[in-house]
C-alpha cells in the first residue's frame, strides 16, 4: 500500500459531476444571501472612481464587488469541507442510493468559528493560543434540545394545577417545539397523562398549526372554566377557519376532514389583537 497522500482532486472525484455542480451552485447562492458574521471579514465597499481630468468626461462607475466564491477542500471518506462564508464550515457527503439517480448531497456537520480567549482558563491542554475555536452547531443544538425536553418532562410531572404551572408547561413546550421536536409534545397527549397537561400541550400544538392535537383541545370546550373554553374556541376557530363554539360544531368540522388533512400541519392566520 502506498503511503503517499492522495491528490486533492481524488477526494472530490468521489462526488458525481452533477453533485459538484449542485454543490457549487448551492454554496454560491448561500454565500450571496448570508453575510459574514465577523465585521472584519466583510468585503470593503467599492469606492467611487475618481472623475476624469478631461472636462465633460463622464465619471467612471465603480464595478460591483464580486461575491466571495465558496471554498471547497477534500476530506477523507469522500467528504468535502465547504466554507460559504468566513464564519461557517460545512462537512458534506454524497449519499449513494439504488438507483444512483436518487442520490443526494447531505450536510453532515456545520461548524462555526468563534473567538473566545476566556475558554478553558483552567484547561491548558485544551486551550488554543490564538483564542479561536470551531464549535459544532449540531452538537450544541442537540444538547439544548435535551435540556429543553428534560424541563418539559419536569413541568409535565409536577402535578400542579395553578395557572402559573400551566404557563410554565406551555413555555417549556414551545421551547421544545422551537428547537425542532414535536414528538415529545405529542407523547404527552395520551390518556395516561393528566387532563390539564394534555389540554395545555394540545393548545401549544394547535397554535403551531398541528391539526392532530385538535380533538384533545376540543375537550376544553366542555370545561367549567370560561377562560379555558374561550381560549380553546379561539384557537380552534383559527385552525378551522370557522367558528367552533362547542363540541358539536367541532365534530361537524372534524368528521369532514380527510385522514391526511387531520395529520397535516397548517399555517394559522395571525391572531387578532383584542379590541
Amino acid at each position: 500500500m502506498s503511503g503517499r497522500r492522495p491528490h486533492a482532486s481524488s477526494a472530490l472525484a468521489t462526488l458525481p459531476t452533477a453533485g459538484l455542480v449542485l454543490l457549487a451552485a448551492g454554496l454560491g447562492w448561500y454565500a450571496g444571501r448570508h453575510e459574514p458574521l465577523d465585521d472584519a471579514a466583510r468585503e470593503p465597499a467599492s469606492r467611487p472612481a475618481a472623475a476624469s481630468a478631461r472636462p465633460g468626461s463622464p465619471t467612471a462607475q465603480p464595478s460591483p464587488t464580486p461575491a466571495r466564491p465558496p471554498a471547497l477542500a477534500p476530506l477523507p471518506g469522500g467528504r468535502v469541507l465547504a466554507s460559504p462564508d468566513p464564519q461557517h464550515f460545512l462537512v458534506l457527503r454524497y449519499r449513494e442510493t439504488d438507483p444512483p439517480e436518487t442520490g443526494r448531497l447531505e450536510i453532515e456537520s456545520v461548524y462555526t468559528l468563534r473567538r473566545d480567549p476566556q475558554r478553558f482558563l483552567r484547561a491548558p491542554n485544551k486551550r488554543a493560543p490564538h483564542g479561536h475555536y470551531l464549535d459544532d452547531l449540531g452538537a450544541e443544538r442537540a444538547a439544548e434540545l435535551e435540556r429543553a425536553q428534560a424541563r418539559l418532562q419536569r413541568e409535565a410531572a409536577s402535578g400542579a394545577l395553578d395557572p402559573e404551572a400551566d404557563a410554565r408547561l406551555a413555555d417549556a413546550a414551545r421551547r421544545v417545539l422551537a428547537l425542532g421536536d414535536a414528538t415529545a409534545l405529542e407523547a404527552l397527549l395520551t390518556p395516561e397523562h393528566p387532563p390539564s397537561v394534555r389540554r395545555t400541550i394540545a393548545a401549544v400544538l394547535v397554535e403551531a398549526g398541528f391539526r392532530s392535537a385538535a380533538p384533545v383541545l376540543a375537550e376544553s370546550l366542555d370545561s367549567q372554566v370560561a377562560a379555558d373554553r374561550e381560549r380553546a374556541a379561539a384557537l380552534l376557530q383559527r385552525l378551522a377557519g370557522r367558528p367552533i363554539p362547542d363540541r358539536e360544531s367541532f365534530e361537524h368540522w372534524w368528521v369532514r376532514l380527510h385522514p391526511a388533512e387531520r395529520e397535516a400541519r397548517v399555517e394559522l392566520p395571525a391572531e387578532e389583537p383584542p379590541r
